[in-house]
């Protein structure tokens, strides 16, 4: 009415209804832009790690291991073997088909530093967007804080990199200084197999669907600190199993947002409910 009041000529449809502490009281709750969104690339704040913790472990496949500086190293080789050999650069799309191993996570990081995108290719799969580094970035950061990852933390790449799910496998240990492992094919499908990986590798950061989530037992997994279920609907059974033994996420996302758009941390008087809440949008997502 104030506003009204004030501004008699305006259309109703461009009054301001609610105060500027109404304002700010609506975007904390909801997933504000923040006002320290970064202009660096997933490259730059890999290469920060690479100069703080050069002799930290950042990927493991089978009893291979690559330290930050190592890892580095390969992916520069491979950057400058395509810009030179085959001119690569900024704006081209790139095709990288390869086996799970650590050489898929070298490519991926060679590609980018290039200025290139990188294009999965997967016939059996559908092919999926691209999103720029920027985008990326704000995100990865976000999702960061949200989670609180530290360098310590230990992730493993659940999602064929055909899926933007992986963006956020791959990139989060990196941007923290953490340790990514990447299993065959056939391991991450035996629930032995991989109980036993989770175990033995001490993993701390378990990102899946929860149709792959539903096939675990619970077990002695004392090393894991959260697990994300992502990309179907989240039964509050799953939930209800895993929610008192580690911190469990349901997350959303549609096709238009840069990976995932809303994320629920779960609680025990969430699992009494019929449904688990998509939860709040999350920070400096698009």
């Amino acid at each position: 009415i104030e506003e009204a009041i004030k501004y008699p000529k305006e259309k109703v449809a461009s009054l301001c209804y609610i105060s500027k502490n109404e304002k700010k009281n609506i975007l904390k709750a909801t997933g504000e832009i923040s006002s320290c969104l970064t202009n660096n690339t997933i490259v730059e704040f890999f290469e920060s790690q690479v100069i703080n913790n050069p002799d930290s472990i950042a990927l493991v496949f089978d009893n291979r291991q690559l330290s930050y500086s190592q890892f580095n190293e390969l992916a520069n080789k491979l950057a400058h073997y395509l810009i030179a050999e085959h001119g690569v650069g900024p704006g081209e799309l790139i095709g990288i088909k390869l086996e799970r191993n650590e050489w898929i996570i070298i490519s991926i990081l060679a590609v980018l530093k290039t200025g290139a995108a990188y294009v999965p290719l997967d016939i059996e799969l559908p092919e999926e967007r691209l999103v720029n580094h920027y985008n990326i970035s704000n995100y990865i950061t976000s999702i960061s804080e949200t989670y609180g990852v530290t360098s310590e933390d230990r992730f493993v790449l659940f999602s064929n990199i055909s899926f933007d799910a992986s963006i956020e496998q791959i990139f989060l240990p990196f941007v923290n200084g953490g340790r990514l492992y990447v299993l065959s094919k056939e391991s991450l499908l035996n629930t032995d197999k991989f109980m036993a990986f989770l175990v033995a590798n001490e993993i701390t950061h378990l990102h899946a669907t929860p149709s792959f989530l539903n096939t675990l037992p619970v077990g002695n997994l004392k090393s894991l600190k959260r697990i994300v279920s992502a990309g179907e609907r989240c039964p509050v059974e799953l939930a209800e199993r895993w929610a008192d033994k580690c911190d469990f996420y349901n997350k959303y996302g549609p096709t238009e947002a840069t990976i995932s758009a809303t994320i629920y941390l779960v609680n025990n008087a969430t699992v009494s409910e019929n449904n688990i809440p998509i939860g709040r949008p999350i920070r400096n997502s698009t």
